[in-house]
């Protein structure tokens, strides 16, 4: 919350502020992403710039997409205070090709890198309940092409509250 006061009277009153973390954008640049992909258990896809979800599993085919906003919270003008209360917060993301399944949007448990791959996971990818919550924040989304919103709201919430900001696993 931003304080506006009355330079009148002096009184102050908190009001929303609306933070935008794009990566490239505003000198934002600590978005972490890559992929896994069972069919290829050690490829690191770091430097990938297009990020696939795809595969049912355990179809060798099966692929996370992992996604992570480094900096957004602290205590900077350009942060997300610790602690903050979090009215709403949405992510937007670009899909070419639509899956008929779609998919969820998971919270990560666990700490991960870009250079990561799905046998750094076990060798069975990322499965709920062991690296990211059992229960998916967001589901049934990115079932069609084009510019999706998702809200993640509840996600920046946790984190906002003190929980350990790993991303997201799509």
């Amino acid at each position: 919350m931003g304080q506006v006061c009355n330079p009148l009277n002096g009184q102050c009153e908190s009001q929303p502020v609306m933070l935008m973390f794009q990566d490239g954008v505003s000198g934002y640049d600590a978005t972490v992403d890559t992929f896994i992909h069972a069919g290829s258990p050690t490829a690191n896809n770091a430097a990938a710039t297009v990020l696939i979800c795809d595969g049912a599993p355990p179809a060798a085919d099966e692929r996370h997409v992992l996604l992570r906003f480094d900096n957004i919270f602290g205590n900077n003008i350009d942060q997300i205070p610790p602690g903050s209360t979090i009215q709403s917060a949405t992510l937007t993301v670009m899909i070419t090709n639509a899956s008929a399944s779609g998919a969820a949007l998971y919270r990560m448990t666990q700490a991960w890198l870009d250079t990561n791959n799905w046998n750094t996971f076990g060798g069975n990818g990322i499965q709920p309940g062991t690296e990211c919550e059992a229960a998916a924040d967001v589901s049934s989304f990115l079932n069609a092409t084009g510019s999706h919103t998702i809200d993640v709201t509840a996600s920046l919430v946790s984190w906002s509250s003190g929980q350990p900001k790993n991303g997201s696993v799509l």
